[in-house]
This record gives C-alpha cells, sequence and structure tokens, in this order.
C-alpha cells in the first residue's frame, strides 16, 4: 500500500499539457483505428495554428493520462482508446499479424514513463543493466563484445558475471 499511495504522488504531480506536448513530439508511428498517425496528433497537441485549442487538449489529455495512472478506471469505459487495428505483414512464407495501437495511447504511455523515469532508473538500477540510459543495453552489449575480442580476457571469466 506504501508503494501504491508513493506511485499515486509521483505520476499526478508530473503529467501536465507541457509534458503531453513533449510525448507528442517524441511518438512515432502509424495510425491506430482512429486513423491518426503520430504525426497528425502532434500537430494537433504541439502545433500553434490551434491556439488555444491544442493547449486546452494537452491539459485536459493530462488529466486523463493521471487519471489512467492513479485510479482504477474501467475498460468498458476507456475501450476505444485500448483498441487497436491489425495489419498483416507478408513474411514469405505466411503472414505475420502486426496489432497498432492507438496512437493516443501511445503518447500517454510516453507521458507516464517520462514522469517515472528518476523514480523508475532508482528503482531498477541494481538489478538491470544501464536502466534509464540512452541505448543502454546496446552500450551493454558492445562492452561484452570487446570483452570477448581481446586476446588477453579469459572469455569464461568475463561471461559468467552475465549468467
Amino acid at each position: 500500500k506504501q508503494w501504491y499511495q508513493r506511485r499515486v504522488a509521483i505520476t499526478a504531480g508530473g503529467i501536465d499539457a507541457n509534458l503531453v506536448r513533449r510525448a507528442a513530439k517524441l511518438t512515432r508511428g502509424s495510425a491506430g483505428p482512429s486513423g491518426i498517425d503520430s504525426e497528425g496528433w502532434g500537430r494537433i497537441l504541439v502545433s500553434k495554428h490551434f491556439k488555444s485549442v491544442g493547449t486546452d487538449l494537452c491539459a485536459s489529455f493530462a488529466r486523463f493520462v493521471r487519471v489512467l495512472a492513479t485510479e482504477d478506471v474501467n475498460p468498458i469505459y476507456i475501450a476505444e482508446f485500448l483498441s487497436s487495428r491489425v495489419v498483416a505483414l507478408d513474411k514469405n512464407p505466411g503472414i505475420r499479424p502486426i496489432g497498432i495501437g492507438e496512437t493516443l495511447r501511445r503518447i500517454a504511455g510516453k507521458c507516464i514513463s517520462l514522469s517515472l523515469k528518476t523514480e523508475v532508473t532508482a528503482a531498477t538500477s541494481p538489478l538491470q543493466t544501464c536502466g534509464g540510459l540512452e541505448g543502454g543495453v546496446e552500450a551493454s552489449v558492445h562492452a561484452v563484445r570487446e570483452m570477448y575480442m581481446e586476446k588477453s580476457t579469459d572469455c569464461d571469466s568475463a561471461l559468467i558475471p552475465l549468467l
């Protein structure tokens, strides 16, 4: 219960209209069921063309994301927000179904991730390699590859700590 109360305090204070704009700029990808892709939502949420309407929408969406992050919401009420469209990719042979989630849902997830980045990094850093670092996994892979390629390094002793 204590962790849950802490989570509520963190997410409720960190998600605002500015964070929504930042998340919209960082979001990429195809359109979900609404038909509006990340560029379209980015334009609506960030562009000065829409004047105060875009700013008001960012503030309203921030409130919505705070509710999603801090309260139990019946999925029936947000079914469209949670929906995806399915696309079939030709994999020769066969096909692979890919689900493309609603763009606003991806923006909401990015808002929550950005608002909790410091706390998640602090909580996972003892166990998670390069947690919170840009390209952290790639840096780990390159470091292990360099150790493996060095002739003076005993490969067994280099790889055992990673297991």
